[in-house]
C-alpha cells in the first residue's frame, strides 16, 4: 500500500510539474507574440502564423530600399557578351563611315596601319589646329575640377570620380593631339614609334571614354534607384556592371594601339573611336531621360542628351568637307574642335547638374 501510494504521489507530482512547464511555455510564447519585434500586438484569439518566429526576427532595414525589377548578371556570360559587343562594335565602327558616302569616305578613309604614305597622308600642322586643341583641353580641365569640387565622401564621390574621368580623358586626348600637330611636321617623323605612341594616347583616350561614359550611367542608376521616390520606369533600367564597360574600353584601346583604326589621315582615327562609343552613349542617354529626381531638371538633362548625340554628325561631315569642298585642313579642324567644345561641355554640364541635385537634397535633409 505504501509503495502504491508513493507511486501515485510521484505520478501526481510529475503531472503537476509538466502542467506548470506547459503553462510557463505558453506564457512565454504569448509574451513574445504580444510584443513582436515590429511593434504589433497579438491577441489571444489571433491565429499564429507558422512562420511567426521568422517574421519576428526580420531586420526592418531590409524594407528601407525600394523594390527593384532589374536583372542580375552572371559574370562569365556577361564577360563573353562584353567581348562579343566589343568586336561587333569595332566592325560596325569601321563600316559605318562608308554608308551612303562610299566615294567620299573611300578617298578619305584609307588605311595606314601606322605606315604613312607621303603621296596620300595628310596631317595639319598649323596653329589653328593645335591652339584650338589646347583651348579645348583647358575647358575640359575646368569641368573636371568643377566636378571634383562636388565630391562628398559616401555620397557623391563615386559619381564625381566617374564624371571627372570622362572630362579628363577628353583633356588628355586633345593635349596629345595638339602636341602631335605642333611637333610632327613631316611624314617621316610620323612614321616613328614616338608618333605612334602619342597618337595612340590621343585616340585611345577617346576609346576609353566609353568606359567612363558607361560607368557614369551605371553609377547614376545605382545611386538613384536607392532613392525612395524613384519611379517604376527608372527601376527597370539595369545597372550594367562596370567591368563590362572596362572590358569594352580595353578591347577598343588595344585595337587602336595595334593600328586597327590607323588611317592615312590620322584625324580619321578619332571618328572611328568616336563611333565605338555608341553603346555607352545610348545607355547614358536613356539614363538621363528617365532619371527621376525633383532637383534634376529635365531641360538640363535634355541638354546633356543633346551633347552626347551631337558628336554623331561629325562622322559623315568630315569626308564631305574633305572631298566635296576646298576648305583647308586648318579650317576643318577648327570647326571640328569648336563642335567638340559644345558637345563635351554639354555632357559635363548636364552630368554636373545631376550631381548637384544629390548635393542639394543632402543639404536639405541635414537642415
Amino acid at each position: 500500500m505504501c509503495k502504491e501510494s508513493d507511486t501515485k504521489l510521484s505520478s501526481s507530482s510529475t503531472s503537476t510539474a509538466a502542467s506548470s512547464s506547459r503553462s510557463t511555455s505558453n506564457e512565454t510564447i504569448s509574451s513574445t507574440l504580444s510584443s513582436g519585434s515590429d511593434g504589433e500586438s497579438w491577441s489571444e484569439t489571433t491565429p499564429v502564423p507558422s512562420n511567426a518566429k521568422r517574421m519576428s526576427t526580420l531586420d526592418s532595414s531590409s524594407f528601407d530600399e525600394p523594390s527593384s525589377v532589374i536583372p542580375s548578371f552572371n559574370f562569365w556570360p556577361t564577360t563573353f557578351g562584353a567581348l562579343a559587343l566589343s568586336f561587333g562594335m569595332l566592325g560596325f565602327s569601321l563600316w559605318m563611315p562608308f554608308v551612303g558616302l562610299e566615294e567620299a569616305s573611300g578617298e578619305t578613309y584609307q588605311f595606314a596601319y601606322w605606315n604613312y604614305d607621303p603621296s596620300i597622308s595628310r596631317f595639319d600642322n598649323t596653329a589653328w589646329t593645335y591652339v584650338t586643341d589646347y583651348m579645348l583641353a583647358a575647358v575640359m580641365a575646368a569641368f573636371s575640377f568643377s566636378t571634383l569640387s562636388l565630391s562628398q565622401p559616401r555620397n557623391t564621390d563615386r559619381l564625381c570620380n566617374r564624371v571627372a574621368s570622362l572630362s579628363l580623358l577628353y583633356m588628355i586626348s586633345v593635349i596629345a593631339g595638339g602636341i602631335a600637330h605642333q611637333t610632327f611636321l613631316t611624314v617621316e617623323s610620323r612614321n616613328s614609334l614616338s608618333f605612334q605612341l602619342l597618337w595612340t594616347l590621343c585616340v585611345g583616350t577617346v576609346s576609353l571614354a566609353s568606359t567612363s561614359m558607361g560607368c557614369c550611367g551605371s553609377e547614376i542608376v545605382r545611386k538613384f534607384q536607392a532613392e525612395k521616390h524613384c519611379s517604376a520606369k527608372f527601376q527597370k533600367i539595369p545597372v550594367v556592371p562596370e567591368y563590362v564597360w572596362c572590358i569594352y574600353g580595353f578591347c577598343v584601346f588595344v585595337f587602336t594601339a595595334l593600328g586597327g583604326m590607323s588611317f592615312q589621315r590620322p584625324a580619321c582615327d578619332i571618328f572611328i573611336a568616336g563611333t565605338s562609343q555608341t553603346p555607352s552613349t545610348a545607355y547614358i542617354m536613356i539614363v538621363l531621360y528617365f532619371v527621376d529626381h525633383p532637383k534634376a531638371k529635365f531641360n538640363i538633362r535634355a541638354w546633356g542628351m543633346f551633347g552626347f548625340i551631337f558628336n554623331a554628325p561629325l562622322l559623315p561631315m568630315y569626308p564631305i568637307l574633305i572631298y566635296y569642298t576646298n576648305l583647308p585642313l586648318a579650317a576643318v579642324n577648327t570647326l571640328l574642335h569648336s563642335w567638340l567644345t559644345v558637345a563635351w561641355s554639354s555632357q559635363a554640364f548636364a552630368l554636373g547638374h545631376v550631381i548637384r541635385s544629390v548635393v542639394h537634397t543632402t543639404k536639405e535633409k541635414s537642415i
